[in-house]
Order: C-alpha cells, then sequence, then structure tokens
C-alpha cells in the first residue's frame, strides 16, 4: 500500500443538486407549497408574496429571506433546507443536516419540530398533505424511490405508489410521475390509482406550466427539450441542442446549452414555442429556480466543486452573487495494489473481475438489428467484486463506491458507480458482465453478508490503470483507492472514429455523414452494422458513397439500390486502396 499527501475538496455538497434541472415560475395556477421546478431543483428557493426564502451560498447555506426588492437580507435558520415547501404560517422542508428529515418550522423560525426522521429525497405540500419519496430504511430496501403521503402533523403516512419513481408532482388533483423502471411519463389521480402512460421511455424529468407539460427527453443522450398536452396529444420538439438544465419563468423558457460548439455551458433563453434563441451569458449553469421577477442561477466549478449562486432581478436588474467553496483538506490518499483485498472501516472488498468494451449487444428480442447496439467512444467497464460486511449495522453501498476520475487531481471527483447483484457462473461465460432491465442506486448488505456485485460506469478518458474509490465513514478527509487494471480488448468502430478513418483515406474532400444501417455484408448471408458516408470530390459530377464497417473498420463502396428505395446507397463491394 503506498500513501501521500493531497490537497481534497470535501465529496459531500452540503445540499443536494439535481444535476439536471428543471423549473416553473410561480405565475403558474398550480396549488402547492411551491412549484415543480423550484422542487426539481432541489427546492432550495420558494416565494411567498413579497417576500422570498433561499439557501445562502454565502454564509454555509443557511436559511434566509428577503423581500421582493431584495433588501430586508436576514437569516431564518442554521440549518440547510431544500425541498422548501411554503402552507399557512409554516414552512415544510427536508434538513440536509439532519439526514433529509422533513421538518415544519414558522416562517420567523420558530416553532420547529420534526414530522419524521425517515430519510426523504423531495417533499412537495398540496392541499392538506405532504407526499415524499422515501430513501427506505436499512431493514426494508424495497421502500426506496417509492411515494408517501401524511398530513401536515406527520400523522397517517400512506404509501401511494409501488412503483419506484424519480419525480413528482401533483397538480388539481392529479399525480404526474416518471417512473424508474422504464423512465416512462405517467399520470393518475392523487391517489396513485388508474395510472396512464402519457410518453414513451427515456424522459428525465418535466415541468408543468399552465396547460402543458414540459420535459426533457434523454433517447440517445441528445437532452432535447419536448411540450405536450397534459393528457400527452400534441407533442412537438422545441430543441435540437442538448440541455443541461431548463426553466420557465414569465413565459420565457431558460435553458443551459450544453452543444459542442459552446466553449462552455451557455445560458440560453426562449420563447415558449422554441422561437427567438438568445445567447444570455457563458455560465456553467446546473439549476436555475425563480419567483416572480428574480431568478436563481447556481453555477459550478468543477475543478474544486464551488458553487456560485447568482440572484438576479429580471426586472431592475439587480444582482446579488454568494459563492460556497468545500474549504480544502488535507488528507491521506491510500492506494491499494491491484488484487488486494481491502478493508475500510466495516466493508471489505475485493475486486474479483474486470470487464471492458465499447459496443453493448443489444438482446432484446425486438430488437435483434445490429443498429440497435451501444457504441461509446470511450469505454463501458464492469467491476465483478465481492463486497462483504463485517459490521453489525447495514451498511448502504451506494455512495460509498465510485470511480475516481483522475486520481492526480488536487481536488479529485468521484462518479458513484450504479450496480446489481450477478451469478457467478456470468463470470465463466464469453460476455462476462449481465445488463439488467434497471441499474440501482441502492444496495444494502446486511451484518455480517457477503455479495457478488457488478459495478457498471461509462468512461470518457480512459486511463489504465483506473481506481475505485472506497468512502471511509469514520475519516471523510480520507481517500481509499484500490487500483484496478484494464485487460486488452477489441474496439469496434463508432460514428467519430468512422469519420476520422474516412476523412484520413480521403482527404481533402467534402464528407458528408449520413446515417448508420444494419445490411448484409457483401457476398455473404451475414448482417453487419455499417456507418453510411457521402464523399463530394470536386473534380467529379456526382457524389461518391462509402461505407465503414463498425466491427473491422473495412471501407466498403457503396451505390443506390432501386431495391432499396430507404437508402440513398447501400454497400456493393470491398474498397481497395489504389
Amino acid at each position: 500500500m503506498r500513501f501521500r499527501k493531497i490537497w481534497k475538496a470535501a465529496l459531500f455538497l452540503s445540499f443536494s443538486v439535481i444535476f439536471f434541472s428543471c423549473g416553473i415560475s410561480q405565475k403558474s395556477t398550480i396549488l402547492s407549497g411551491n412549484t415543480s421546478g423550484n422542487l426539481a431543483n432541489g427546492g432550495i428557493l420558494v416565494g411567498d408574496g413579497d417576500t422570498i426564502y433561499f439557501n445562502h451560498f454565502g454564509d454555509h447555506n443557511k436559511l434566509y429571506k428577503m423581500d421582493q426588492s431584495g433588501d430586508g437580507l436576514i437569516p431564518v435558520s442554521d440549518e440547510i433546507a431544500y425541498s422548501l415547501n411554503i402552507s399557512g404560517d409554516f414552512l415544510y422542508f427536508l434538513c440536509g443536516t439532519e439526514n433529509n428529515a422533513i421538518v415544519k418550522m414558522k416562517k420567523d423560525g420558530s416553532e420547529r419540530s420534526v414530522l419524521s426522521n425517515e430519510k426523504a429525497l423531495s417533499l412537495q405540500c398540496s392541499g392538506d398533505f405532504l407526499y415524499f419519496i422515501s430513501m427506505g430504511e436499512e431493514t426494508n430496501p424495497d421502500k426506496t424511490f417509492t411515494l408517501h403521503r401524511m398530513n401536515k402533523s406527520g400523522e397517517e403516512v400512506t404509501r401511494i405508489l409501488d412503483d419506484k419513481i424519480q419525480q413528482f408532482f401533483v397538480s388539481e388533483n392529479r399525480l404526474y410521475y416518471i417512473r424508474q423502471e422504464d423512465r416512462s411519463l405517467y399520470v393518475s389521480d392523487q391517489d396513485g390509482k388508474d395510472p396512464v402512460k402519457l410518453h414513451d421511455g427515456s424522459v428525465i424529468n418535466f415541468i408543468l406550466y399552465e396547460d402543458k407539460i414540459y420535459f426533457v427527453d434523454g433517447a440517445e443522450d441528445k437532452n432535447q427539450l419536448f411540450v405536450m398536452d397534459r393528457d400527452g396529444k400534441d407533442l412537438k420538439r422545441l430543441t435540437e441542442e442538448k440541455l443541461s438544465s431548463f426553466h420557465i419563468s414569465n413565459e420565457v423558457i431558460y435553458y443551459g446549452n450544453t452543444t459542442e460548439k459552446a466553449s462552455m455551458l451557455e445560458l440560453k433563453k426562449m420563447n415558449l414555442d422554441g422561437s427567438s434563441k438568445e445567447v444570455l451569458e457563458e455560465i456553467p449553469v446546473i439549476s436555475i429556480l425563480s419567483h416572480d421577477s428574480w431568478l436563481c442561477l447556481l453555477s459550478m466549478d468543477f475543478s474544486s466543486f464551488s458553487i456560485k449562486e447568482t440572484l438576479r432581478d429580471t426586472e431592475t436588474e439587480k444582482e446579488m452573487v454568494f459563492e460556497y467553496v468545500n474549504p480544502p483538506a488535507e488528507s491521506a490518499l491510500a492506494v491499494y495494489d491491484a488484487g488486494a483485498e481491502v478493508t475500510v472501516d466495516q466493508l471489505k472488498v475485493k475486486v474479483q473481475d474486470v470487464y471492458v468494451t465499447n459496443i453493448l449487444k443489444n438482446e432484446d428480442p425486438n430488437y435483434e438489428s445490429t443498429i440497435f447496439d451501444s457504441v461509446t467512444d470511450g469505454a463501458f467497464v464492469f467491476l465483478t467484486i465481492n463486497a462483504e460486511n463485517l459490521g453489525e449495522e447495514p451498511l448502504e453501498l451506494y455512495e460509498t463506491l465510485g470511480h475516481i476520475l483522475d486520481i492526480n487531481e488536487a481536488y479529485p471527483s468521484i462518479y458513484w458507480y450504479t450496480f446489481y447483484e450477478v451469478e457467478e457462473e456470468i463470470l465463466s461465460g464469453e460476455k462476462k458482465y449481465a445488463m439488467p432491465a434497471s441499474f440501482l442506486q441502492t444496495m444494502v448488505l446486511q451484518p455480517r453478508e457477503s455479495k457478488t456485485l457488478q459495478l457498471y460506469v461509462e468512461l470518457y478518458d480512459v486511463g489504465n490503470p483506473i481506481y475505485l474509490y472506497i468512502k471511509d465513514p469514520v475519516n471523510p478527509n480520507s481517500i481509499n483507492a484500490l487500483e484496478v487494471n484494464l485487460p486488452e480488448y477489441v474496439r469496434v468502430h463508432s460514428f467519430e472514429s468512422a469519420l476520422k478513418l474516412i476523412e484520413k483515406t480521403f482527404p481533402g474532400n467534402e464528407i458528408i455523414l449520413q446515417n448508420g444501417i444494419g445490411f448484409l455484408k457483401p457476398g455473404t448471408e451475414e448482417e453487419a452494422m455499417f456507418y453510411a458516408f457521402e464523399v463530394r470530390n470536386k473534380e467529379l459530377s456526382s457524389p461518391e458513397y462509402y461505407f465503414v464497417e463498425r466491427d473491422t473498420g473495412e471501407i466498403y463502396i457503396g451505390e443506390p439500390d432501386p431495391s432499396f428505395p430507404d437508402f440513398t446507397a447501400v454497400p456493393k463491394e470491398l474498397w481497395q486502396k489504389p
């Protein structure tokens, strides 16, 4: 084992940021303790007439309030409050300093009481009830990510949905939610009965504004913004761009743009129909909230994990900027050699196997074509480990095991693994990994329990070795890293690498990327995946077509074929270098 000193930022931010965020302005007619968008952002801001309550990032994220003019800035409570709701004279929120307990408190900070010590993920006050997503109990992991309801005294707790969900909002006696299993958007009555699917699959999040639902579709990792009626009809796409966050205030959509053309994240705005797009400023915005004319922008410095909070009045242009900076702490980095059995506090970990590929074959019988396979320019990494709880208390593994993105950074950041149980016999097969219908973000080891797990991550900047992070709850400033050597593996071509191959093979020509097609390999009965390109030579009157076979990198000459009218061209014969 090797030790060296580094400077490390705290890995846990003192409030819960939902990285892809959304919001609506207080103009919405929703009868709720806060707007759906503010709650989706973590609910660190809520408005009450001419008073705004918010987390003050310049004062350790304490709860503050100010008036509509931006004056009268005073503290309300020393605690970290998010999922903020207001009903009558009381604030309801999740307390980040008390393991996400549900708290009730008067708006002046008095008469504080804990309604539930159960760890919650999000909270909404609607009518006479409080709705919340439970993070489960160590003795009952099936409760994790399920929706519950109780009265405002913390009594009459009822489970509303058996499905695990990632976002919800109650509006006009209807419950809207995203189900984790299929990432589809549903609506039911407020008791969770009679569910109807509004949009099928890949929904990252949604907001309600007036009579519409705005949502981000993450299909093919595009993160594009769509809008539809609340019954799921009249679906329209509003952006081609990839979004990092969005919000609607006073009939204007504000959003973070992450297209490759941007030197960094941009804050943009557009009309509700997607017209009149305009860049406002370059800022790495991760969350946008609002009340009346005030916007709250959260932006992050990913090198130090410091967060800047900008409160801006869009009418007067008055602006206040606060910043939370993770204080660096000198810490020992313990690196364990590959193959070692590592014990950190009550958790013992040993890596049994590692499998690396840049292609995941689609095994759904309804989508057998090779065009449905997933290919990355990075790598899909599957670590099979044995994890054993040596202690006498249950142990939650999520946010305990992660991947260190760059072990040499002064502020090493952690990507938390998703994982699942795996049968031992999978390791003796050719594939050596399992792809469940849905990955887990919770896994509890009971006292003295041992499990074989597979940890999954997609890496874009792949080094060798990589490092498995093991959190030490007793010494949070320490970093324990288990070295993992990646085996050699055969890479298939992605769109990007195929484009580079064509550019190198036909320099000086205009090259247009067309699409990917599954087609019979010329001269065989074997289906293969091809990337199609149109190559325009200035000396030729008509374009030429070439195809790169994904698995081999071989180039084929393509020609139009009337037998396949849906394709501009199809692969015909292997290209030979002149």
